[in-house]
């Protein structure tokens, strides 16, 4: 028996790391604008953070944390992180982010 047989999901996470390999092959972290990635147009979640006047920045989880960006900015604003990722390429490239920009992140392969 195949492992396609065994798992129904296997030919979709084969396609997702080929997805993923390819697109880890292009971070350039030294083109990464964390401050534009968290504030922008295309994050409105994290807009409406950002828009509370009470947000303690404390803590922040980072769930699939691809790249790291949102860590990144929680921790420069004196949060401690704690980020993860399926794909362990990806936490790899969140470390050498987080490093970068002078900050210290907790990430994990999960």
């Amino acid at each position: 028996m195949s492992m396609a047989e065994k798992n129904p999901n296997f030919n979709w996470l084969k396609k997702e790391k080929v997805f993923l390999d390819r697109w880890v092959a292009t971070i350039n972290i030294n083109g990464i604008e964390v401050d534009i990635i968290f504030e922008g147009a295309t994050a409105p979640e994290n807009r409406f953070l950002l828009s509370r006047r009470r947000c303690n920045w404390k803590y922040s989880l980072d769930l699939g944390c691809d790249a790291g960006e949102n860590g990144v900015y929680c921790v420069r604003k004196e949060a401690r992180c704690v980020a993860g990722d399926f794909y362990a390429i990806m936490v790899e490239v969140d470390i050498r982010l987080a490093r970068r920009h002078g900050v210290e992140i907790s990430a994990r392969f999960l």
